[in-house]
């Protein structure tokens, strides 16, 4: 896909060619492996990987043999070219402005600290959007500029979930973003099948698997 290959050769300044295979270094303990149909590409805190690993099975045996890691945990990156509108009964969208932030917290502090965390979604964000049922703030949705792409991020209130709320506010922003001619994103944990769903009944499709390898101490 077109668009995965610019978010990637934004991120990694690379010229993508074929089977590239492009190293960053971080100062964090971690090993990040980002692998799509045009190759893998990687960050750590040095170059550890070989070109000769042209698989995830094989960098997994490595870095599990190499180093002692503290966790694993996969993410998804999906993109999409087209969005459709998603109308949900009785819910209000709207783009919220500074004037919102109070209802945008308190929201926010209706949701575990580690969802809220994860979301990410401030007042100041790129075009913040709040979803609204009989006045009440549901739902949110913004996007950070990743590398070039837009990516869509999204919470709901805990006692309006399974309603459609979080399908709606993606589709409103992925319209938005693409109405922007730019690239539409959308990123989720692969043990988080309820987002990864809502991503592909909206016609995300999944194209770079991430694997993110926490260290046990600096290397």
């Amino acid at each position: 896909m077109k668009n995965t290959k610019q978010v990637l050769s934004n991120k990694f300044n690379t010229d993508m060619k074929d089977h590239c295979f492009h190293y960053e270094k971080i100062d964090t303990p971690h090993i990040v492996i980002y692998k799509w149909e045009n190759g893998i590409a990687y960050k750590a805190p040095y170059k550890c990987l070989h070109k000769q690993m042209d698989n995830l099975m094989m960098i997994d045996t490595f870095i599990k043999n190499k180093f002692k890691i503290k966790n694993k945990r996969g993410e998804y990156y999906l993109f999409a070219n087209e969005m459709h509108d998603y109308v949900v009964d009785d819910l209000e969208i709207r783009e919220l402005t500074l004037q919102d932030e109070f209802l945008l917290e308190r929201m926010m502090d209706a949701c575990r600290p580690e969802e809220s965390s994860l979301a990410q979604i401030t007042i100041h964000d790129i075009h913040v959007l709040g979803g609204f049922i009989k006045g009440e703030l549901v739902g949110l949705s913004s996007i950070l500029d990743l590398w070039g792409a837009y990516d869509i991020g999204i919470i709901t209130h805990p006692n309006f979930r399974k309603r459609g709320v979080s399908s709606a506010l993606v589709a409103g922003n992925a319209k938005w973003v693409l109405a922007q001619n730019k690239i539409c994103m959308y990123r989720c944990d692969e043990d988080n099948l309820g987002s990864y769903k809502t991503a592909l009944k909206l016609s995300f499709e999944k194209t770079v698997d991430v694997i993110i390898y926490e260290l046990e101490k600096e290397v």
